[in-house]
């Protein structure tokens, strides 16, 4: 899996959907996709899954990867060595030593 980003001015609700069905980035660069565009357009989780036709909980642990993991555990995700799913579910807890 790359690591690719999407150029800023070409950032639509498009080329995030197909950055996420063609894995072109990791689950922590699309999670920071996703806020950066929601937060330049103003809107929802529920909104842009909407757009991107996903579920919101599927949008959501990808965000909740760059809001809620340790940068330590953020460098292992992008590693390979902590998978989506392990840290989605250490991202839900919201206390870092507990991490």
């Amino acid at each position: 899996m790359t690591t690719a980003t999407i150029p800023a001015p070409t950032v639509t609700p498009l080329s995030l959907a197909a950055a996420y069905t063609g894995h072109t980035m990791t689950p922590l660069a699309l999670g920071a996709a996703f806020i950066a565009y929601r937060n330049a357009h103003g809107i929802s989780q529920q909104e842009l899954a909407r757009r991107l036709k996903m579920t919101a909980g599927t949008l959501h642990h990808l965000e909740s990867l760059v809001r809620d993991l340790t940068p330590d555990l953020q460098a292992h995700l992008e590693a390979g060595r902590l998978t989506f799913k392990e840290a989605r579910s250490i991202a839900d807890i919201h206390d870092y030593d507990r991490q």
